[in-house]
């Protein structure tokens, strides 16, 4: 396969000589428009997950923002940043934010044992503190079989997770319709989950995904149903239900779900992490959490 700056080079070559518009460049129908060997190149490289990704890394190899939606939904987020606290201790407990690269104090997924972890970081945070984990974070405990392919894994986390205890309500922040709901039953995977659709003044939609819920948020819920904003919607999962996990919300933005129904990944492969950041931007963009 191409070296990285080969494939660059090639696509800006590709350019130079096709000369595509800006709005050529906006849609995967750029992608016919490419030489057979080039396009089988890029869906090759960013294309086993999905193929709609071999567009993003043409934008990418162009120097474009790999998810041409990303800067809209910037400029959008700016002036709309939700005053919702997704869950009540968010105002009224400091925000610790764990770093689980090297935290010594208890330990998340692998073999560990949930219900023991849960007794010591809600120990460890007390009353007084709520604890957060990180966007982008590179977790060692992700590198478990189902999380690789090949010799790499999905490493890199593109949510934020917010801990509590279990049954714990979390609030919508904004208006927005239920795209899909599912349980991901297996373990490590998200257990319940919800998946919002928002729109920005535009139309253009967003979604906001809600993993390692209770079952029963699941029930009365169907494709569809309008949600108000601060609508308290779901409830955080037990470790029997959630995947196998210290309860705690994971919040993720989406700008494409890729054809995903009711599941998308939440951690992303550290080589293609330039496009999986722009499809998922930092969830701190629309709500008031700082990771």
């Amino acid at each position: 396969m191409p070296t990285h700056d080969t494939l660059r080079l090639r696509c800006l070559h590709w350019q130079q000589t096709a000369s595509p518009d800006a709005q050529a460049l906006e849609t995967s129908d750029v992608l016919e428009r490419l030489p057979k060997e080039l396009k089988d190149t890029l869906v090759s490289r960013y294309g086993k997950t999905h193929p709609g990704l071999a567009f993003y890394g043409l934008r990418h190899q162009l120097g474009l923002p790999p998810c041409p939606r990303e800067p809209r939904f910037r400029r959008w987020a700016e002036g709309h940043r939700s005053p919702v606290a997704l869950l009540p201790n968010l105002t009224q407990r400091h925000a610790e934010v764990i770093d689980f690269a090297t935290e010594q104090r208890f330990v998340l997924g692998g073999a560990s044992d949930p219900e023991h972890n849960a007794c010591l970081l809600f120990g460890a945070m007390g009353d007084t503190s709520v604890a957060l984990g990180r966007y982008l974070e590179d977790r060692a405990f992700y590198r478990e079989p189902q999380f690789f392919r090949g010799d790499e894994a999905r490493s890199i986390h593109l949510g934020i997770d917010i801990f509590d205890r279990a049954d714990t309500p979390i609030h919508a922040p904004y208006d927005g319709t239920v795209h899909s709901l599912a349980y991901n039953d297996k373990r490590l995977d998200y257990g319940a989950t919800i998946i919002l659709r928002h729109t920005m003044d535009n139309e253009e939609p967003f979604f906001t995904l809600y993993g390692h819920l209770s079952r029963q948020s699941l029930e009365g819920l169907s494709r569809g149903d309008r949600i108000a904003q601060n609508e308290a919607f779901c409830r955080l999962g037990a470790p029997g239900e959630n995947g196998g996990w210290v309860p705690h919300l994971h919040f993720q933005v989406i700008l494409d779900m890729l054809n995903g129904d009711g599941d998308f990944p939440g951690a992303a492969f550290p080589s293609e992490l330039a496009i999986w950041r722009s499809l998922c931007p930092d969830p701190g963009h629309i709500v008031a959490i700082t990771t």
